[in-house]
């Protein structure tokens, strides 16, 4: 039996395991899926998934992400939980911001201290990586109708470009920038 990961969120199918509650049961191959079968978790096509080595369990698919598919760190757990509850307060649902802040303290505090090796040109070209990863990333939440990832797209690539601008800024006028308002 082999295991099936999405691209689009990481969710695992495995064929041992079959999807119960959506009406596969256990032991139903990845190429029997129904056609109407999507992620359970973001909706995403069986074309979005990748099969798994079955040794290491490493995606062997050519999905940019493929290679990235790791666990999250602690810090950058709390930076999620951290942007959430600023979504959440934005939306005005004061319980949800206060516990994805909590849960952002809990991950920042078990973070180890971020590494000083990383210069500016590392940090651009991350964001200029990212940044060429969204035309594929909005297809496929088009492909799916899914309006919310769609919307977070846009607003995650404008605040991409924005972190993009400001490597420049802070190259230039260096700490006196965080001075500023």
């Amino acid at each position: 039996m082999a295991r099936y990961i999405c691209s689009v969120c990481g969710y695992v199918y495995d064929e041992a395991m079959g999807d119960p509650k959506n009406g596969v049961p256990a032991g139903t191959a990845f190429r029997d899926l129904p056609d109407a079968w999507l992620c359970p978790t973001c909706g995403a096509e069986q074309t979005a998934f990748d099969a798994a080595d079955t040794e290491t369990g490493a995606v062997q698919g050519t999905h940019p992400h493929s290679d990235e598919m790791r666990a999250l760190s602690a810090g950058e757990l709390g930076t999620i939980f951290s942007n959430l509850s600023k979504g959440c307060e934005k939306q005005y649902l004061t319980e949800e911001s206060e516990l994805f802040g909590r849960l952002s303290v809990y991950y920042l505090d078990q973070a180890e201290e971020a590494p000083n090796d990383v210069t500016l040109k590392d940090l651009s070209d991350k964001l200029q990586s990212d940044l060429s990863q969204y035309p594929s990333a909005s297809q496929t939440a088009s492909a799916v109708a899914d309006r919310g990832a769609l919307r977070s797209l846009v607003w995650s690539e404008k605040v991409t470009r924005i972190l993009g601008g400001m490597i420049p800024r802070y190259a230039k006028k260096g700490e006196s920038l965080l001075e500023e308002n």
